[in-house]
């Protein structure tokens, strides 16, 4: 197996893949099936699926076989490469997976425009320093681009989203995300997707970036 390695200076932009998710038998390996096994009947679909994708998405970046890519990507956890092979993130739906890699660091996520939640409860105790009440109740689809890119920004630290929600504060105008202790800075992007809302953080300037494979 020869491995592509990519430089730091890379110029390229982060590549993203989105896929529906319809219970498609993917190739996966053993230790895979095995994690899968004792999962519940569920979360066991999800988690051979989603993996298979992630193993066919990296097999055509880097041109090996998906069962060779080095990949480690247990339930909960982010799934990780060997060092010099870039990052991941990984994001689902009920409905729908999307994957991003890039050279540097970043983060994913992706929410259904029509996901039915307490987004004035959200405004309030999460974005309340950013949201008067004026504005939350006209521009639900707002708060939920500001949750998603909360989320990416979280993954982009491998951090967890009970813990870390609160450290966080989003700039509408500049679309920038701030750690309020840390002081990590991330550039947020977003991109609507037919019925969907994806977000990610990275610390690179993008100028652009879209989709590179979708699966309906």
């Amino acid at each position: 197996m020869t491995l592509r390695i990519f430089a730091k200076n890379e110029s390229s932009l982060p590549k993203i893949w989105f896929y529906k998710m319809k219970g498609t038998n993917l190739e996966v390996t053993l230790g895979e099936k095995y994690i899968a096994d004792k999962l519940p009947k569920s979360k066991s679909t999800v988690f051979l699926e989603s993996r298979g994708y992630l193993r066919e998405a990296l097999s055509n970046l880097f041109e090996i076989e998906p069962l060779e890519i080095p990949i480690q990507a247990n339930p909960g956890k982010p799934p990780k490469l060997p060092l010099g092979m870039g990052y991941l993130s990984i994001s689902h739906t009920i409905d729908a997976l999307v994957i991003i890699w890039d050279i540097n660091k970043v983060g994913i996520d992706m929410e259904r425009m029509d996901r039915n939640f307490n987004y004035k409860s959200l405004a309030k105790n999460v974005f309340k320093k950013k949201i008067d009440e004026k504005y939350y109740n006209n521009r639900k689809k707002d708060i939920l681009k500001r949750w998603c890119s909360l989320e990416a920004a979280i993954k982009w630290e491998r951090g967890s989203i009970f813990r870390d929600i609160y450290n966080w504060d989003y700039f509408d105008n500049n679309k920038k995300i701030i750690h309020k202790t840390k002081n990590y800075k991330v550039n947020v992007f977003q991109i609507n997707f037919y019925d969907w809302i994806i977000a990610f953080c990275s610390e690179r300037k993008i100028l652009n970036s879209s989709i590179v494979c979708s699966e309906f």
